[in-house]
């Protein structure tokens, strides 16, 4: 691991060396890329054979905007010279690589006008002209990543003629080369999210649910298997003493050597699915944080359900929103049991708040709902991360913005406060 270690250096400093490497004007090469926007049309003269390059960062999307082209990313001139020397070696990909961005990170609405995008991040994703998954990979690859996501993707595409009618055995044969790839632990993690599949399929709870939540509470589960794995593998290569920093877990990430078993396991469990649905809850497994994308020049919002919700009530009385968190935190019980104990014993715990909420205007939203409102209704930037994760957010009529209502709180003075409203 002494020359992995060696070119976590380099990505380590990638976050200062890259202002003038990622926006330079010097030509691109042979085949010059040509970025855009993610999940653009694709026309059919191109779907044969194209491979989709997409790029997601931790950008602020809400900063620089242009509702007509892809922004650059913090990255972008990596993965354009990376690219351009894969070609060396892979000479048949020129015009076969289609190449898509789109910047996720939170935006100042969410972070108490903060920059909360650091380190720098970066997931490198490659569909099929439907958007279907092929191969994954987090970090900034260099030329060798690019041609093994590259060769990742092409294997699949390949297993999927062999077995176009079953996903099942797709995902068996995959399963079957990662555990070839794997060490023993992470073969162990392998075994047991197959298992996950083979109950999910024989699930009842998941019989009356769309195709679509119930895949992502499957990746729930298999996120929280990986997990373990994950944080075991990167304390003994990298000598992490504190898991809890995760700053410094991030700066890691930017290389794509740190996640790569991370990926190699996952692989088969989230192959050929809909990335236009997926990408949202695979980046929050690796981020631990909800992607928020500009999304005004994609929709109108005076007809937007939730906003005429929040404008019919909001003028007039107590509104309060339900922050939906991250996956992984998903998976966990709400409210926490035995927590604040005295309190619920007092009638003031998270048991009785949660009761009472209800009895105002009441919802939830997730993270890209939530900004999107700050936004369009012009309210105050509030932290949604410290000092603890919002679980509720409050609004009262004539206030200009949200109150938070973190988890780590305790709320007896909310309590009293919606009481009072009532």
């Amino acid at each position: 691991m002494k020359r992995n270690l060696g070119t976590i250096v380099f990505a380590c400093l990638a976050t200062t060396h890259l202002a003038s490497s990622c926006f330079s004007d010097e030509p691109a090469g042979e085949d010059p890329v040509s970025w855009n926007v993610a999940f653009s049309p694709i026309s059919a003269s191109n779907s044969n054979e194209t491979l989709v390059l997409m790029v997601i960062t931790n950008d602020d999307s809400f900063r620089t905007r242009d509702a007509d082209t892809a922004r650059p990313l913090w990255c972008s001139g990596m993965i354009e010279s990376a690219y351009q020397k894969a070609l060396q070696t892979r000479p048949d990909l020129k015009g076969k690589v289609i190449f898509q961005s789109r910047a996720a990170g939170l935006p100042k609405e969410l972070t108490g006008n903060q920059n909360r995008n650091q380190p720098s991040r970066a997931i490198v994703a490659i569909c099929d002209s439907g958007y279907r998954l092929l191969s994954i990979g987090v970090g900034v690859p260099d030329v060798d990543g690019i041609l093994t996501l590259i060769e990742d993707a092409q294997n699949v595409a390949t297993l999927r003629q062999m077995h176009p009618s079953s996903q099942k055995t797709l995902i068996n044969a995959l399963s079957e080369q990662s555990h070839k790839r794997l060490t023993r632990t992470w073969g162990t993690a392998l075994s047991q999210m197959q298992d996950i599949i083979t109950s999910g399929e024989e699930a009842p709870e998941d019989s009356g649910a769309s195709n679509d939540q119930a895949m992502i509470r499957q990746l729930g589960r298999i996120g929280e298997t990986l997990e373990g794995a994950y944080l075991a593998d990167v304390r003994l290569r990298f000598s992490l003493s504190d898991l809890s920093d995760h700053v410094r877990l991030a700066v890691l990430e930017q290389h794509t050597e740190t996640r790569q078993r991370w990926c190699v396991a996952i692989l088969p469990f989230i192959v050929a699915t809909d990335f236009t649905v997926m990408w949202r809850p695979i980046t929050e497994l690796v981020w631990k944080v909800a992607p928020v994308v500009d999304e005004i020049s994609d929709r109108d919002f005076s007809q937007d359900e939730f906003f005429q919700w929040w404008d019919s009530h909001a003028e007039s009385d107590m509104v309060i929103l339900a922050l939906q968190p991250p996956i992984l935190t998903r998976m966990q019980p709400w409210p926490p049991v035995g927590v604040d104990s005295a309190a619920q014993r007092k009638g003031v715990g998270w048991p009785q708040l949660q009761k009472l909420v209800v009895q105002k205007p009441f919802r939830h939203v997730d993270t890209q709902e939530l900004a999107n409102l700050m936004r369009q209704r012009e309210l105050q930037s509030i932290d949604i991360q410290r000092p603890s994760r919002a679980r509720y957010l409050m609004y009262e009529p004539g206030s200009s913005r949200l109150v938070v209502i973190g988890e780590g709180e305790l709320p007896a003075k909310y309590i009293g406060r919606i009481k009072r409203s009532l």
